[in-house]
């Protein structure tokens, strides 16, 4: 279990084999290629068409979240994914497919048109509902020395007073009302043409406009008619289109599979982008785990490449992957959230960090009910859907989190806070309770805080041996003897003094010497080396602000135990029968509050007390994840 050990790769290939290549290299899911750099005339870099395979990827799935809306299939959430191999996905004719993907792209779009249609004919319709009684042609502007127009009203001005406004100024005018709405009425205006601006200037005073002009010839009456009939013609049209669009509904599947396949695609020809090309052959470089050589090696001889493969020099960054076992590397999302180590750090992080976090988590939970809850539930996860990549690892981290968190409920008597004591107390009249196997947070709280302190104490000195470690391997095994070793001393002195050993102190004594003698060892200047050790003993503040931090555990195991026993005191509150149906509202409901409150308390300061407290004794970042191209699909699984 340590940092995987990369390779550099640079090869050749014949032009005509790099689809078989890139295809190979993808399936193997171990190679990370970046372009080359060079200035050998005749080669340019590889441009593949992604963005064809982007759009025609978009409108496959386009069709089938349509075809999936409009008649959708009964599946179970948990149903897994099914299987393909490589091969059915990617060598299957697809030219039906597409073809029924275009045609439903264009029933959609057409049907989106009518959609529009028909609410522009919904606002024609208002806008001409107000016009309807009256039977002049809407476009009908007057004649030769009369002019005429539709014109507006506000609600409470009356078209008729306005038309005696006009004849009591001698204007040659008329206004005709033509309807009353709730904010405006509507009119006609007729005025001879020789007063008609005469006639505008009083009909403003009474907040006249003249009214919109609509895209019609005839009568509203006639227009209303026309805009019927276009809506008839609509529903045919939609109706028709809807019928075709159920017969393509079977090409579902074959949608579903098409948008994997182009994935799929897109992948290998983004993988391809990375080469440089000339007119016979394609160079590539990038890097590849050792342990994958032979198998990379074997794919680049059946390409008819020629390339090399070689250590990482000096001047390189190869990035970074962990070799872990199948329980261990559930857990490396958790590093990779805070960052990669670098890949001369040689320490994999993974293998110390794992149990404690689980042993964090689950006594900041400390519920063996709950606990029961998260691993049944995760369980049920990962049998039917078989998750895979981050969400997959998530559920077995919390499989395995549920499981800590059953053996601290027994440790600490907590099967659903104190619901057994509580149910028996009040619905039978006889106090039952499971006794705390080691001690009981709510009436011991000072011994789960000096467990908590332990703990940390343990959790800081592990982080402080991985460093040890690391410069033992790195050949400075006097540096880990003066960094940590003389540390070692100090707490193990000190605890043995607590706990009534004479010679305690005489070891941390020991170790203060030691520090302060060779803490300065690496200083240029002779002061430096003989005080260079006052600074480095000021760090027992940072381990004892560091041991301080864990007291978390003590906190939120207590909310959490509490919260459930105010749940538990409310559901028992009352007898008889309303006094079960009480409980049995408040039980669920109270507790699943508290555990998804709770458990994402818990899984957050699990982390901090990993990245600040445990991280920080040993952890050397700015590393770079291994990122190899890699099949990724949204409907099928690929098979193995």
């Amino acid at each position: 279990m340590a940092i995987v050990s990369m390779m550099r790769l640079e090869a050749v290939a014949p032009r005509s084999q790099v689809r078989r290549l890139t295809r190979s290299l993808v399936r193997l899911s171990c190679v990370e290629l970046s372009r080359p750099e060079t200035d050998a005339e005749g080669f340019v870099p590889s441009v593949p068409d992604t963005e064809a395979l982007r759009e025609k990827r978009a409108m496959v799935d386009a069709a089938a979240d349509e075809l999936s809306r409009r008649y959708p299939v009964k599946k179970s959430a948990l149903a897994a994914k099914k299987e393909l191999s490589e091969a059915e996905l990617l060598d299957a004719d697809y030219t039906q497919v597409y073809a029924a993907a275009e045609r439903i792209g264009g029933i959609l779009a057409e049907l989106r048109m009518l959609d529009a249609e028909d609410v522009a004919a919904r606002e024609a319709r208002e806008a001409l509902e107000p016009w309807r009684p009256a039977a002049l042609p809407l476009s009908y502007g007057g004649t030769a020395h009369m002019t005429a127009g539709r014109i507006t009203f506000p609600a409470d001005v009356s078209p008729a007073e306005a038309g005696e406004a006009l004849e009591n100024d001698g204007i040659a005018a008329a206004v005709s009302e033509v309807s009353e709405g709730r904010e405006l009425r509507c009119a006609w205006l007729f005025a001879y043409r020789g007063d008609e601006e005469r006639a505008w200037s009083v009909l403003k005073g009474f907040g006249a406009l003249r009214a919109p002009s609509l895209p019609y010839d005839g009568t509203p009456e006639e227009a209303l008619a026309a805009i019927g009939a276009a809506e008839k013609a609509r529903a045919l049209r939609r109706q028709a289109l809807t019928e075709e669009l159920a017969s393509l509904a079977s090409f579902r599947e074959g949608l579903e599979r098409a948008s994997d396949a182009l994935s799929m695609e897109q992948t290998r020809a983004e993988l391809s982008g990375q080469l440089l090309e000339s007119k016979r052959c394609a160079v590539l470089e990038g890097w590849i785990p050792k342990e994958k050589q032979a198998e990379v090696e074997r794919a680049l001889r059946d390409a008819g490449c020629a390339y090399e493969i070689s250590e990482p020099g000096p001047e390189d960054e190869p990035p970074v992957a962990f070799k872990s076992n199948k329980f261990v590397q559930q857990f490396n999302f958790i590093t990779e959230m805070y960052g990669m180590p670098a890949y001369n750090s040689l320490i994999d992080p993974n293998p110390v960090m794992a149990p404690f976090f689980l042993l964090f988590f689950g006594m900041m939970m400390g519920d063996f009910g709950y606990g029961l809850l998260v691993t049944a539930a995760c369980a049920i996860v990962i049998k039917k859907l078989h998750p895979k990549g981050f969400f997959g690892s998530l559920m077995q981290v919390m499989l395995w989190s549920g499981m800590s968190m059953m053996l601290w409920g027994v440790l600490f008597g907590a099967y659903f806070g104190d619901v057994i004591a509580q149910v028996s107390e009040n619905f039978f009249g006889k106090r039952v309770a499971i006794p705390a196997v080691l001690m009981d947070p709510m009436t011991q709280p000072l011994n789960v805080l000096i467990l908590s302190f332990a703990l940390g104490l343990v959790h800081i000195v592990t982080g402080m041996g991985v460093s040890a470690w690391r410069q033992i391997r790195r050949g400075k095994w006097f540096d880990a003897v003066c960094d940590v070793g003389f540390w070692y001393c100090i707490f193990a002195g000190l605890v043995a003094a607590i706990l009534g050993a004479g010679w305690g102190l005489y070891l941390a004594l020991g170790g203060v010497a030691g520090i302060l003698i060779f803490g300065g060892r690496h200083s240029p200047t002779v002061i430096g080396k003989i005080t260079g050790g006052l600074p480095k003993l000021y760090d027992v503040t940072s381990y004892l602000s560091d041991i301080l931090s864990y007291s978390r555990l003590l906190a939120l195991g207590l909310a959490t135990s509490i919260v459930a026993s105010v749940f538990n005191i409310l559901g028992t509150l009352g007898s008889g029968v309303l006094g079960v149906i009480l409980f049995l509202i408040v039980f669920p409901v109270g507790h699943a509050f508290n555990l998804v409150i709770n458990i994402l308390g818990a899984f957050v300061h699990s982390l901090r007390l990993q990245y600040i407290e445990f991280f920080g004794k040993f952890y050397e970042g700015g590393g770079r994840p291994f990122a190899p191209a890699v099949y990724r699909t949204k409907n099928y699984q690929i098979k193995e």
